[in-house]
C-alpha cells in the first residue's frame, strides 16, 4: 500500500465576485505551523507575565528605596540626640564631681546611650571621651561627714 500525501485546502473566495484562490497546504507543514503558533503563544505569554513581575520588583525596590532613606534619616536624627543626651549626661556627671566630690557609677553603666555611642557603627570621630575621676573617700572626709549616710544637700529643707 501506497502512502496517499494528505493536503489541506484553504479557500480564499473574495466578495467582489473575482476568481477563488485555493491554496494546498501539506499536513507536515500545517502541523509546524500550529507547533510555531503554539510556541509564538507561550512565548508572548511567557514575556508578558515577566514584564508585569519585574514592574512589581522595580515597584518595590523603588518603595524600600524609600524607606531606606527615610529609616537613614531617622537614624541620623537618633544619632544626633543620643550625642546630645551623652554631652548633657557628661556635663551632669562633671557637675556632680563638682559638688559631690565623686560621679554616680551607677547611672554610668546603665545608660543605653553611652552603649549605642561607644558601638563601632555610630562612632564617627576617633577622640575619646574625656574621662572622669572619681574622688576617692578619705578618712577624713568620712569622718566629716558621719560615716557613709547621708550627704548634706544644696538645696535647703523644707
Amino acid at each position: 500500500m501506497t502512502k496517499t500525501k494528505r493536503y489541506i485546502s484553504v479557500l480564499f473566495v473574495p466578495e467582489d465576485g473575482s476568481n477563488i484562490r485555493e491554496y494546498k497546504v501539506s499536513s507536515r507543514i500545517f502541523g509546524l505551523l500550529k507547533g510555531f503558533s503554539i510556541v509564538l503563544l507561550v512565548v508572548v505569554l511567557s514575556a508578558g507575565v515577566a514584564y508585569w513581575k519585574a514592574t512589581r520588583w522595580a515597584l518595590a525596590a523603588r518603595q524600600m528605596e524609600e524607606e531606606n532613606r527615610m529609616l537613614r534619616a531617622e537614624n541620623a536624627k537618633v544619632v544626633k540626640l543620643a550625642r546630645m543626651l551623652e554631652e548633657v549626661q557628661q556635663s551632669r556627671r562633671r557637675l556632680e564631681v563638682m559638688l559631690r566630690g565623686e560621679a554616680r557609677t551607677e547611672r554610668e553603666e546603665t545608660t543605653r546611650v553611652s552603649a549605642v555611642l561607644r558601638s563601632s557603627e555610630f562612632r564617627t570621630s576617633s577622640r575619646s571621651r574625656p574621662n572622669i575621676r572619681r574622688a576617692e573617700l578619705t578618712k577624713n572626709r568620712r569622718t566629716s561627714l558621719g560615716g557613709f549616710g547621708r550627704r548634706r544637700s544644696l538645696w535647703p529643707a523644707k
